[in-house]
């Protein structure tokens, strides 16, 4: 869905980052539900994508 949607230089991007992955796959299916054809497509949760991404405070030194 993410090559589909982003095209496969994002997806490889995505390969050495796991948890870009995740992300370019969640917003690629809310523009997919978004498709009155289309079918809804589960997204990874608000919660995960905050643990496992770094917040800005936790990145300064």
């Amino acid at each position: 869905m993410v090559e589909r949607r982003f095209g496969r230089d994002l997806l490889i991007d995505c390969m050495s980052d796991p948890r870009l992955l995740l992300l370019c796959y969640n917003s690629a299916a809310v523009i997919a539900g978004r498709d009155e054809s289309a079918e809804e497509w589960p997204i990874w949760s608000m919660e995960l994508m905050r643990a496992l991404v770094p917040s800005r405070r936790e990145t300064r030194p």
